[in-house]
């Protein structure tokens, strides 16, 4: 580095210089805005195990907003998602484990209905979205079973769709909108 000016660093280095500014003075904790914006994926990389190794070994507390939500879960252990200025949920990296894991989403034309014949029937661990979409986590080896019990109790069930799901889709459902 030498003697090269600020206005000359990359981005990456930009990034560590305004990360160890910050760190002046010892504070308890750090509030970062898209400290990732605009690295390539190497000063992503080192970027992301100064964060890392600052929280391990000094016990440093990182609040990140960002964008970027592939990066957030490979750091973050406690996640809040805002909307609109508001906060709509909060939860543990576990949570959101339990969250995204494998899947089953089945749409009927009668949530209620449904939520009770799995409960009653089923013993089943799932909960209904905001949009009426059943996401079942359990007994998925007996998802024929399941929609045949949903369909001969009158039930029409227009959808019944295996999968998992990543913390992109986990976002994009929670607000509404369709992961593309």
């Amino acid at each position: 580095m030498g003697k090269k000016k600020t206005k000359d660093f990359s981005l990456g280095m930009k990034q560590r210089l305004m990360i160890a500014v910050a760190m002046i003075g010892n504070p308890e904790f750090l509030i970062l805005d898209e400290p990732m914006n605009g690295l390539d994926p190497m000063g992503i990389k080192e970027v992301r195990d100064l964060l890392l190794k600052l929280n391990k070994e000094k016990k440093l507390t990182i609040i990140i907003s960002s964008h970027i939500l592939d990066e957030l879960s490979r750091m973050a252990n406690c996640y809040g998602v805002i909307h609109k200025g508001e906060l709509i949920d909060e939860f543990t990296s576990e949570e959101l484990e339990c969250r995204s894991r494998r899947n089953i989403k089945i749409v009927v034309d009668n949530p209620d209905k449904a939520e009770q014949l799995l409960k009653t029937n089923v013993s089943a661990n799932f909960e209904i979205t905001a949009n009426n979409v059943i996401i079942l986590y359990d007994h998925l080896e007996e998802a024929a079973s399941i929609n045949r019990m949903l369909v001969s109790s009158g039930l029409a069930v227009s959808a019944f769709i295996p999968g998992e799901q990543d913390l992109e889709g986990f976002f994009m459902d929670m607000l509404g909108g369709k992961k593309s």
